[in-house]
């Protein structure tokens, strides 16, 4: 066997185990970046998919990396134009190593409005974009030693699976929630119950804006104590409002969301009492006292866990301060001096301040 052919075979031999360690090597590293991106972590994940890709390098994984840095471009503004070029610059490394990608036009769209400056939709997670895991390389078999010296042969070309049509990430449109009232209000009367009102709220919110981060809105409220103290008045009150908000996510697992919303109230309260009312003018003796009518307006915290894969369950909680001013009321005769509101030491201006807690979806 001559010294050439002899170096060939070798070289040949040689090259593929060192070919199936490195794909098997970059396989692990894609398995190390899957998990950490699942968690939220895309600075770990994007280290992970860089080593892929010097061990075996695919147009995924450049796929891969644009959408790390595109997701950290969510974090420190001080990295955000950082993270913004790298994800540039990864989204056409992909186009030029993948040039009959599917989704040539959805990735070019995407680095347009990064060029631009704006923030585009979410990118697609690895396991979205379909080839997350590097293709191997076909290994040369070992050959009986020819007699005369002969080039490497070509390893086979490979067919790489089709790859799914990219899922974006979708936002809710829409809530309906249904939460349980505590409330307390100021001032408090001697002769009326003091108990914090204990309730309900119904809302429906629609989400507007391209990540949904405005909202518009509107609830019903019930709240009251039915005490059986039949020496005492008891409140029950309730209203219909109007929400406008704004709000955002925390954290990169984007699982909790605060949001700030502004309220405009009318709102109703009834007196009543279950023995007879010791006021002058009552509407009935035994039963309803009065009722008064106003208009209120308050601003509102809410905090929000996301639940389930695509985000559509909540556990919110609300913290409402709410000032209300209230007309006089009505009474039994209107030769009377003064309504039981007003008999009662109720003053036209009253302030609340309310926690809820409950369960909506989002669709």
């Amino acid at each position: 066997m001559s010294l050439a052919a002899t170096s060939v075979l070798v070289v040949c031999l040689a090259s593929a185990p060192a070919s199936g360690d490195a794909t098997a090597a970059a396989r692990v590293e894609v398995q190390h970046a899957r998990e950490a991106r699942d968690s939220g972590d895309y600075a770990t994940a994007l280290a992970h998919y860089e080593r892929a890709l010097e061990l075996r390098p695919a147009p995924a994984l450049h796929y891969n990396i644009a959408a790390c840095h595109q997701r950290l471009m969510e974090g420190e503004p001080a990295t955000a134009q950082a993270h913004r070029a790298a994800a540039i610059a990864a989204y056409q490394r992909y186009l030029e190593t993948a040039p009959e990608a599917s989704d040539r036009a959805d990735v070019e769209s995407v680095i347009a409005t990064l060029q631009a400056g704006h923030e585009p939709p979410p990118p697609a997670t690895a396991a979205e974009n379909g080839w997350d895991t590097p293709e191997p390389t076909p290994e040369p078999a070992p050959t009986a030693a020819p007699s005369e010296p002969l080039a490497p042969s070509e390893p086979a070309p490979t067919t790489a699976p089709p790859r799914p049509p990219v899922e974006r990430r979708t936002f809710p449109h829409a809530r309906v929630r249904l939460l349980a009232l505590v409330a307390w209000r100021t001032p408090a009367q001697a002769d009326v119950d003091d108990d914090p009102n204990l309730g309900g709220i119904l809302g429906v919110t629609g989400f507007l804006g391209r990540r949904r981060r405005a909202s518009l809105g509107g609830e019903l409220q019930v709240a009251g104590f039915p005490g059986r103290d039949d020496t005492r008045h008891h409140l029950f009150g309730w209203h219909l409002a109007m929400e406008a908000g704004f709000g955002a996510t925390i954290g990169q697992s984007e699982r909790f969301e605060l949001r700030g919303t502004g309220l405009l109230a009318i709102r109703t309260q009834r007196l009543t009492h279950t023995g007879v009312s010791p006021t002058t003018c009552p509407v009935e003796r035994t039963g309803v006292t009065s009722v008064r009518r106003g208009v209120g307006a308050g601003l509102r915290i809410n905090f929000t866990v996301l639940l389930g894969q695509p985000r559509r369950h909540e556990i919110g909680l609300m913290l409402t301060p709410m000032g209300t001013v209230f007309g006089e009321g009505t009474n039994g005769d209107d030769s009377c001096a003064a309504a039981p509101f007003e008999e009662l030491g109720f003053d036209e201006a009253e302030f609340e301040f309310s926690i809820a807690a409950g369960y909506g979806i989002r669709f």
